[in-house]
């Protein structure tokens, strides 16, 4: 038996002392009481008649109750612990792995997750009423470390989860003679794990049918049709029949059955040029599929109609010739004289030409004349080189500006405030920007997007430039383009503006946290969520399609028995030794009293 209260040395010395002073106190006799009478001879028939065995028997009964009495409330006080009753009061570190792969649920429909954590239950009941405990994860959901106790351990379990997303990496593990640590795992994840750590397998096998790749695009042929491009893997250890739906707004549904062995990926190419544009969602379902999470994938569908073009110059057959060899463009020549204010062209190309006002839809302008909504391209030079640019940017993509070359050009100056345009070709280190770039979705700023080139065609050999029709296609498309897209995986999200409301498909807002110059939120599960701000509207799409993450039967204990090992040791009561001894010592005195009451004791 071990004391929690006092010291093994000083618990046996108070029980020693307690039984010693007990006994002590009956062997103590008072002094007798003298009293005078007539005559003696009654007293010495009394006397006669008593029976000196039975009243030794009763001395001895009440000395053991006062015994019995006095050694449970010594033993309360210095808190024992005893294995049959409350266990062994011990340090037990618990670390379970939360990552995706534990949702994965085997043929008895029971998740990996939900075995860990009955598994942990069993551990933490299986160790003594007074051990202290400390609920540790691999993904560090868990709050600071500490030693609880319990209840508290089994509060902690009763709040954590398993993360869809992150890297499972091994926590700090507390070391010493009297810490048993535990770690409960599928095997998935690769934690480094120390040789003194006790690893359970909670890996059972379980099918899983996942979305690797999603993509919906326009044809590089023709702008107008577009396709999705779906990636399927069979992670399961047997084949599978699956049904693959892509699904959208307006009752668009495109539905296709696929036979996949066991480990095997498929490629899918399906036209949904028929789908105008919006979220579209693609999911797998497949028959005991045991992992949820990377079932279902989004993507964003453009519009891809034919775009209407407005091309407004003097006379350049080149540049006309160009736009109207684009394919899903339908384009429209007129003179500057005749422009009138309209909104029935999806984009405006300008020769030499620039309204006063800034058109309702995107425009592309070459050599504008100065106007308020665009920079001052004022100061003119000839023969520029063209240095740098910012190869990120669509405009500059595909196109050797290197080979480029101008007679004359005019620059303009933007200043190192000016937060209305983004820079995408520049002449030198510092002579002025040759080709800029701005809106409502780069910084901003209300209105339509512009695209202005500070030199004319025919000041320059651009038109005869194999890249000229590709700058014209990712001009047209850059200043038609909707709400910018960005893809993401599961996790945390930072989009580069302070402030912004984030709401999810149903248009209900997600929780976000603002830091200096970013909102921060979290895509916890696939689907699309847009980011409003004062720089305009990006959208998001979140997806898992990742085979890693979708593999959930490459476990380092695949093939080995998944039956969990029965917990030793359960404690027998739900309660601590010192309460029975309290218990028993007020049984004692009860029974004490009685005796006495009956003259059964001294």
């Amino acid at each position: 038996m071990n004391f929690l209260a006092l010291s093994p040395q000083a618990a046996y010395a108070l029980l020693a002392s307690v039984a010693l002073l007990i006994v002590l106190m009956y062997w103590l006799r008072p002094r007798p009481l003298r009293v005078r009478v007539a005559s003696n001879l009654i007293w010495r028939t009394l006397d006669m008649a008593q029976r000196p065995a039975l009243d030794r028997w009763r001395w001895w009964f009440s000395l053991m109750l006062a015994l019995a009495t006095g050694l449970s409330i010594a033993l309360a006080l210095t808190r024992p612990q005893a294995p049959a009753l409350g266990g062994i009061a011990q340090r037990v570190v618990l670390v379970l792995d939360n990552s995706p792969s534990m949702a994965a649920r085997g043929e008895d429909r029971i998740s990996r997750w939900e075995h860990a954590l009955e598994r942990a239950r069993r551990i933490i009941s299986s160790a003594g009423l007074a051990s202290e405990v400390m609920v540790l994860d691999t993904l560090g959901r868990t709050d600071t470390p500490e030693w609880v106790s319990r209840e508290t351990a089994l509060a902690k379990l009763r709040g954590l989860a398993v993360r869809t997303s992150g890297v499972a990496r091994m926590p700090l593990v507390p070391a010493g003679e009297n810490i048993a640590a535990h770690l409960l795992t599928d095997g998935v994840a690769h934690l480094d794990v120390s040789p003194d750590m006790a690893v359970e397998s909670v890996f059972a096998p379980a099918d899983n049918i996942a979305i690797t790749a999603f993509d919906a695009k326009s044809s590089l042929h023709d702008p107008t049709r577009y396709q999705a491009l779906v990636q399927v893997f069979n992670a399961s250890g047997r084949p599978k029949q699956v049904r693959l739906a892509l699904t959208g707004e307006n009752g668009f549904a495109l539905e296709r059955v696929l036979n996949l062995s066991a480990g095997a990926t498929i490629n899918q190419t399906l036209d949904v040029t028929d789908y105008a544009d919006g979220v579209l969602r693609a999911e797998v379902r497949a028959q005991g599929d045991g992992f949820q999470l990377d079932d279902v994938a989004y993507g964003v569908v453009v519009p891809h109609r034919v775009k209407r073009v407005l091309l407004v110059t003097a006379g350049n057959r080149h540049l006309q010739a160009s736009l109207g060899r684009l394919p899903g463009v339908a384009l429209t020549v007129i003179k500057p004289v005749q422009i009138r204010p309209a909104a029935d062209y999806d984009a405006n190309v300008f020769d030499r030409f620039a309204p006063p006002e800034r058109p309702a839809r995107g425009a592309l302008l070459f050599r504008p004349p100065p106007v308020t909504w665009l920079p001052a391209f004022g100061r003119t030079t000839t023969n520029p080189v063209i240095t740098r640019w910012d190869q990120s940017h669509p405009l500059a993509v595909n196109v050797s500006w290197r080979g480029v070359h101008m007679q004359s050009a005019a620059l303009a100056k933007l200043s190192a405030h000016d937060s209305q345009t983004d820079v995408v070709l520049a002449s030198g280190a510092s002579e002025g920007v040759l080709v800029a770039a701005g809106g409502a979705a780069s910084r901003g700023i209300t209105g339509a997007r512009w695209i202005a080139v500070g030199f004319a065609l025919d000041d320059s050999n651009f038109a005869m430039q194999p890249a000229f029709p590709v700058f014209l296609g990712s001009a047209l498309a850059w200043l038609t383009a909707g709400a910018e897209t960005l893809t993401h995986g599961l996790g945390y999200v930072e989009m580069p503006h302070a402030n912004a409301k984030v709401t999810g498909l149903d248009g209900r807002p997600v929780a976000a946290v603002s830091v200096p110059g970013a909102t921060v939120f979290d895509a916890v599960r696939p689907g699309v969520f847009t980011v409003a701000s004062n720089a305009g509207t990006t959208q998001v799409v979140a997806n898992v399609i990742d085979p890693q993450v979708s593999d959930v039967n490459r476990s380092r204990f695949a093939g080995e028995s998944v039956a969990v090992a029965p917990t030793s040791g359960l404690p027998r009561f739900g309660f601590e030794p010192w309460v029975v001894l309290l218990a028993l010592a007020v049984a004692l005195l009860a029974l004490e009293w009685l005796a006495y009451t009956r003259h059964r004791t001294v």
